[in-house]
C-alpha cells in the first residue's frame, strides 16, 4: 500500500493506493500527515492524478472528473458509488430520490454512502435528506457534518 498526504481546506487527507489503483481516502491528523509522504517520483500515477484532481477542486474550484476505477465493495455499493460519480456538479439529490433511481431504499443508499472509500472524489456529500443535510461519512453531527456543509457551499461558489 502506498500513501500520500494532502493538506486541504477540510483537513488532511490520506490517499492510499495498491498496485496503481486508488483505493482509499481518509481524514487524518496533522501528525500522521507529516510522517506519510514519499518523494513524488516514487508515487504511483493514481496518487499523483488524484492529488491533482483534489488540489484543482479545492484551490482552483474545478469540478472533479474522476476517470479511475470504482474501488472494491459489494456490487450494490459499487452501483451507488457509480451513480454518485454521474451526479451533476454543484447539485444535490435526496437519499430517497437516488434510491428510486436505483430501485432500492433510502436507508440502503445511506449505508453505501457511509462506506464510500473515496470521499470528495465520489461525491456522497451531494446526497441529502428530504428534511436537511442528512449525514456524512457515518456522522450526523460534529466535524464530518461541518465538512459536508463546507463542500456543498464550496461547490455553490464555483
Amino acid at each position: 500500500m502506498q500513501r500520500l498526504s494532502l493538506q486541504t481546506p477540510i483537513g488532511y487527507l490520506a490517499l492510499e493506493a495498491f498496485e496503481d489503483r486508488l483505493c482509499q481516502i481518509s481524514f487524518i491528523g496533522a501528525d500522521e500527515a507529516a510522517n506519510s509522504n514519499k518523494p513524488p517520483h516514487l508515487l504511483p500515477n493514481c496518487l499523483t492524478e488524484a492529488s491533482s484532481l483534489l488540489l484543482n477542486y479545492f484551490e482552483h474550484k474545478k469540478p472533479i472528473m474522476y476517470r479511475g476505477a470504482i474501488p472494491p465493495g459489494t456490487p450494490f455499493q459499487r452501483k451507488v458509488w457509480q451513480a454518485l460519480i454521474t451526479l451533476p456538479f454543484a447539485t444535490t439529490i435526496s437519499y430517497g430520490d437516488l434510491a428510486l433511481r436505483l430501485q432500492t431504499s433510502a436507508r440502503a443508499v445511506g449505508n453505501a454512502c457511509r462506506e464510500n472509500p473515496l470521499p470528495v472524489i465520489i461525491p456522497c456529500h451531494r446526497v441529502v435528506s428530504k428534511q436537511g443535510l442528512g449525514g456524512y461519512a457515518g456522522f450526523t453531527a460534529g466535524e464530518k457534518m461541518n465538512i459536508k456543509k463546507w463542500l456543498l457551499k464550496h461547490e455553490q461558489t464555483i
